[in-house]
């Protein structure tokens, strides 16, 4: 405010009715202070008219993986759009694992929690925990890998209509041996795609699947090189991926393995 009133020559009080829409000042001196705001590259901050409705955090497993930061960024603009704050939180090595960032969450004053691809997927944890952030009062919501033992809504793709259209388009190109990479088996995630994967077989071959060609390993693309090794030596001649860094993986092993042109 004192530069501004020194640019329009009047007092900071001036300055002060002005900017806070007050009478008793002239027409002509709110003209000079509103010139003085703009030369002096001044704006005003718009101070929101209702407070957000609260807080949600977005919890995903990593922000390597491109598909979960963009998941995030997708939830958030929902969130706002209904009046809510939110917070994106990426467990990994680097970083917190689910139960801490659950309780950061809670410390924090949140009043919900959206889980991606987290613990309630994996069959070796605990889903008992679920139901004490329900009783601390964290309204939950899980994507991927739903698991009626955590007691909370879920949201999963469709894995055999994905498994039925991917095959068919194989099919259509010539493929009857078609290979599925897949995670470690004691994820949900593994068992639906596993079981979407066989249903669709049968769907559009007529047959179940030959069990060597499903492959499970770890998330990533060492997972995804590994498994495709795997599969091409048991006769696969098209893949069918469980994520896309599992499928960049395959890439890298199917190309490593093509001949190279002659020179």
């Amino acid at each position: 405010m004192a530069d501004i009133a020194a640019r329009a020559g009047v007092s900071q009080a001036t300055v002060s009715r002005v900017l806070n829409g007050r009478p008793g000042v002239a027409a002509a001196t709110r003209e000079r202070v509103a010139a003085a705001v703009a030369a002096l590259g001044y704006q005003r901050l718009t101070v929101p008219q209702a407070r957000p409705a609260g807080l949600v955090g977005i919890v995903v497993p990593e922000i390597d993986n491109p598909v979960f930061p963009a998941l995030g960024q997708a939830l958030g603009a929902a969130l706002v759009a209904r009046g809510l704050t939110w917070a994106l939180l990426s467990q990994g090595p680097a970083g917190l694992d689910e139960d801490q960032c659950t309780t950061t969450l809670i410390g924090h004053g949140a009043c919900g929690a959206v889980l991606v691809s987290g613990l309630h997927a994996d069959l070796s944890a605990d889903a008992s925990r679920y139901a004490l952030l329900r009783e601390r009062g964290l309204a939950l919501v899980t994507v991927g890998g739903w698991r009626p033992a955590a007691g909370v809504p879920s949201f999963s793709a469709d894995e055999r209509e994905g498994a039925v259209q991917a095959l068919r388009h194989l099919v259509r190109l010539g493929h009857r041996r078609t290979g599925l990479l897949v995670g470690p088996a004691h994820y949900v995630t593994t068992a639906r795609k596993t079981a979407a994967f066989r249903s669709a077989h049968r769907a559009v071959l007529g047959a179940d699947p030959d069990p060597a060609l499903v492959a499970g390993g770890a998330f990533g693309l060492g997972g995804g090189r590994e498994a495709a090794l795997r599969l091409v030596a048991a006769g696969a001649t098209a893949l069918l991926c469980g994520s896309d860094l599992t499928a960049l993986g395959a890439i890298e092993a199917v190309r490593s393995r093509a001949p190279r042109p002659a020179p």
